[in-house]
């Protein structure tokens, strides 16, 4: 009995050790400081700038977001990025070494918390940080319907745009016949 408990004790200490280590390496970094203040990403998905010194021991915020999209993050060191959903200290809805692409599960904003390293590891060194709004090419949506005024011999066709899809505007092209008639005679109202 002796002997088995001289084998027990070194072998629980291996265990104890070997939960510790892999818990020290785990993210879900928070930094409390913001900088810059916020961010809209650009709608048509360039490459937007958060700050060309930011620190690793900061994070930002990105407003405007569009739920279910993705976007991605990036740290110009190649450090760990943590992003946290709706509020400084919220979920996490993603995180790695740079660069990071999220898909927002909300329209609350976005918040990178720039660090070192998953350790949380921070310094104070400028880094440049980005954020780019990937389109997921979601078409625009409308419906139409032809009204006819047999007594004035014309037709109106009423186009409702129901969603512009990933885009910022729709264009409506007026075509008859094959061709683009003169602007005098395009008529355009809305409701």
């Amino acid at each position: 009995m002796k002997a088995l408990r001289h084998f027990t004790r070194p072998v629980l200490a291996i265990a104890l050790l070997a939960s510790a280590g892999s818990a020290s390496a785990q993210g879900n970094c928070e930094n409390f400081t913001l900088y810059p203040g916020i961010t809209i990403p650009d709608a048509l998905g360039a490459l937007t700038i958060i700050s060309t010194c930011s620190f690793e021991s900061e994070y930002s915020q990105a407003t405007n977001i569009i739920p279910g999209a993705a976007y991605q993050f990036t740290h110009s060191n190649g450090g760990y990025i943590t992003v946290r959903q709706d509020v400084p200290g919220g979920t996490v809805i993603g995180q790695g070494y740079s660069p990071v692409t999220v898909t927002a599960v909300t329209a609350g904003d976005l918040f990178p918390h720039w660090t070192v390293d998953d350790q949380c590891t921070t310094q104070s060194v400028c880094i440049t940080t980005t954020v780019q709004l990937f389109l997921n090419c979601t078409p625009a949506a409308a419906t139409y319907s032809v009204l006819d005024d047999c007594n004035t011999n014309s037709f109106t066709i009423e186009l409702t745009i129901l969603s512009t899809g990933d885009g910022s505007i729709v264009n409506v092209d007026q075509i008859v016949n094959g061709v683009y008639p003169p602007l005098s005679q395009v008529k355009v109202s809305a409701r």
